[in-house]
């Protein structure tokens, strides 16, 4: 499928062209920029922060943020594969490349990979269910596998003879949503959808997806479970242009 094609990626992802670049560039250079990195097919939450001394054709200069022990230790990401990403607003940069250390001036150095991506945080992002994304829901002491997931809520299939359990409208009280190794308590899940329950011959589905919102989110679950999926989306994102030919 076409970038264009995709509502996910034509909204939220991209790669930066030459101007977005450029912009990327002097919004570094113009602040005390603070960068996060981790290693390359770790989860985002395995994170170094370093703050941003200089940027020269394509290479940024780095100090590692945080206490006196902190800069005094090495990065366990030296030599190796990392990501990148920079939050500038609501606007996020990403990129991959190798983290060399100099032992002279004890300065960290980052070669800027030959793609930077750009991303705008948005709450409607859809990610499907993947042998990497997991997503499962408890409810009522049941555990039902997500088919996807988005910060306002999920999808599940349901036995075609157990559909009355899960009637449109009907509020499904104290839901565990567990989603990449984190759990969030969904105090309310209202049913917003079934889909087609038979197919075009008029026989019955085995199972029927069926659509829950979260409602009533306490504001803190709603933006952890909001960072957590923007998380995971970025890496798919990136995974799926690393392993295009």
């Amino acid at each position: 499928m076409a970038i264009s094609d995709d509502p996910n990626q034509r909204h939220y992802f991209k790669e930066c062209n030459p101007e977005e670049f450029d912009s990327f560039c002097n919004k570094l250079s113009a602040h005390a920029a603070e960068i996060n990195l981790w290693a390359k097919g770790r989860p985002e939450q395995d994170v170094e922060t370093f703050d941003i001394q200089s940027i020269k054709e394509r290479e940024l200069a780095l100090k590692p943020k945080g206490g006196l022990l902190k800069k005094i230790m090495s990065s366990n990401l030296i030599n190796k594969d990392v990501c990148l990403k920079f939050d500038n607003q609501k606007i996020n940069y990403f990129t991959t490349g190798i983290l060399r250390f100099d032992k002279e001036t004890r300065t960290y150095l980052f070669k800027l990979g030959e793609m930077v991506y750009i991303s705008q945080q948005r709450s409607n992002y859809r990610l499907s269910a993947s042998h990497i994304i997991k997503i499962q829901i408890k409810i009522e002491g049941e555990v039902f596998d997500g088919l996807d997931i988005s910060a306002g809520g999920t999808s599940i299939l349901v036995d075609n003879d157990r559909l009355d359990e899960f009637s449109k409208g009907r509020i499904l009280e104290n839901c565990v949503l567990r989603f990449m190794r984190q759990k969030f308590t969904i105090t309310q899940a209202k049913v917003v959808r079934t889909w087609e329950k038979n197919d075009e011959q008029g026989n019955p589905y085995e199972r029927v997806k069926v659509g829950l919102s979260f409602i009533n989110m306490p504001k803190d679950t709603e933006e952890e479970l909001f960072k957590q999926i923007n998380a995971e989306a970025r890496a798919e994102e990136i995974r799926k242009k690393f392993a295009s030919p």
